[in-house]
C-alpha cells in the first residue's frame, strides 16, 4: 500500500466455474448476504440446461447455509451441495480462477469506483468464457492423500517433553512420515549431526527440510 492510496469501495464476486469447460458464471453484488447468494443461484438456475443435475461445490460460509438458502434448495430439487473441509476451500476449482483473475487483472490495477472494478471483472470475465479451458489436477487424487498422510499431526507440547534451556532446547522436524524431536544446541546437537551425518549440509545443518530443525533464539 503507498503513500497515495485510496480506496473506493468493494464489490462482492459471486462466481459458479464449470468443470467440465472451464466457463464462468459471475455477478458482481455489493455485498454477501444470503439474499445476494439466492439471486446469484437464480442467475446461474436460469443459465443452464433444463433437467440436469447440478453439484455445485461451496465453501463452509454461513451465508451458503443460512435457512433461507436451504428452502431455496428444496424448491429446486436439482442442485446438490458439496461443502469444503474446513480451512480447506483451496479443493474448490473456483479458487484457482479467483487467483487467475487476481493475478492477471486485479492486482496492480488502478480503479477510481466500484463501477470502474465491476467493470474490469466482468471484461475478464467475458474474455475468459471466450476461450474457456479447464483446470486440470496435475497430480493423481492418489498422490495428492498420500502426500497429506505425511503431514505430521502434532498434538503434543514440547514444554511436558524436556526442561526448555538454552543448551538444551528441542525442535520438531518431520522425518519418514512421523514427527521427530531434536535437541539444538551444545553437544546435544553435535551428537544428533554425527548420528545423521549423511543427511548433513556444508553448513552443519540437515539437507532439505530437515534444515529447519535447529533454530537460533
Amino acid at each position: 500500500m503507498t503513500h497515495d492510496y485510496k480506496r473506493h469501495g468493494t464489490t462482492t464476486l459471486f462466481a459458479a466455474l464449470s468443470v467440465l469447460d472451464g466457463t464462468v458464471i459471475g455477478r458482481c453484488m455489493q455485498r454477501h448476504r444470503h439474499s445476494e447468494f439466492i439471486r446469484f443461484l437464480n442467475a446461474v438456475e436460469r443459465e443452464l440446461p433444463a433437467g440436469k443435475l447440478i453439484h455445485a461445490v461451496l465453501d463452509n460460509y454461513a451465508t451458503h447455509k443460512h435457512p433461507k438458502v436451504l428452502a431455496w434448495l428444496s424448491r429446486h430439487p436439482r442442485w446438490i451441495f458439496h461443502f469444503t473441509p474446513t480451512s480447506a476451500s483451496w479443493l474448490n476449482a473456483v479458487e484457482n480462477f479467483f487467483s487467475k483473475m487476481t493475478r492477471q487483472r486485479i492486482r496492480r490495477g488502478v480503479f477510481r469506483s466500484i463501477v470502474d472494478l465491476q467493470a474490469a471483472i466482468n471484461a475478464y470475465l467475458a474474455e475468459h468464457n471466450a476461450h474457456p479451458k479447464p483446470f486440470v489436477w496435475t497430480q493423481s487424487a492418489n498422490a495428492i492423500l498420500a502426500k497429506l498422510d505425511r503431514v505430521p499431526v502434532l498434538s503434543v507440547c514440547v514444554r511436558a517433553l524436556a526442561p526448555q534451556t538454552r543448551r538444551h532446547r528441542l525442535a520438531i522436524y518431520s522425518d519418514a512420515g512421523s514427527p521427530s524431536i531434536a535437541p539444538t544446541g551444545g553437544d546435544a546437537q553435535a551428537a544428533y549431526l554425527e548420528r545423521n551425518k549423511s543427511r548433513v549440509t556444508p553448513r552443519g545443518g540437515l539437507s532439505g527440510r530437515h534444515n529447519r530443525a535447529f533454530g537460533g533464539e
